[in-house]
């Protein structure tokens, strides 16, 4: 799992009588044919490239397909909004933001932001499958309160 615009990569062991040549595949779909490379390099990588890869490891002697690796790519919570509401003369706060469809992120809450910042968890969830991710905290009693949802 990794955060959109990193650059992650993949690289395969192979054992046996080279030389060896590599094909590359995302999803099924062929990205290099014939490499001489056991690795893989992503670059400023986006939800799109979310998915699963596999390498086909080709010598004289025939192929070999590795394990299948998963790769998730997350956005970091976006539009982060709050909306005060007083029911029942009980002070709520409504949080929300969007992000990544069914990823889990961690709700914390700190009392001030004077380092070194004490970071709470308050509520770790997932956001659903559109993306929306919200809550309701209506535990407000302890005086101010600052929030940031993190990816999990």
């Amino acid at each position: 799992n990794v955060g959109a615009g990193s650059n992650p990569s993949f690289s395969v062991v192979v054992l046996g009588s080279g030389p060896f040549g590599f094909g590359l595949y995302f999803g099924g779909t062929n990205l290099v044919q014939s490499s001489t490379s056991s690795s893989l390099m992503l670059f400023g990588v986006s939800t799109n490239n979310s998915g699963i890869y596999t390498v086909v490891v080709t010598n004289v002697y025939g192929s070999a397909t590795s394990s299948v690796a998963k790769l998730l790519v997350f956005r970091p919570p976006e539009a982060f909004t709050a909306q005060a509401n007083i029911a029942n003369n009980i002070l709520e706060i409504a949080l929300q933001f969007s992000g990544t469809p069914n990823y889990p992120y961690v709700l914390q809450s700190a009392t001030n932001l004077t380092p070194p910042v004490n970071w709470q968890p308050v509520l770790t969830n997932p956001a659903d499958a559109s993306g929306n991710w919200q809550f309701t905290d209506r535990n407000l009693n302890t005086g101010q309160k600052y929030y940031r949802a993190v990816a999990y």
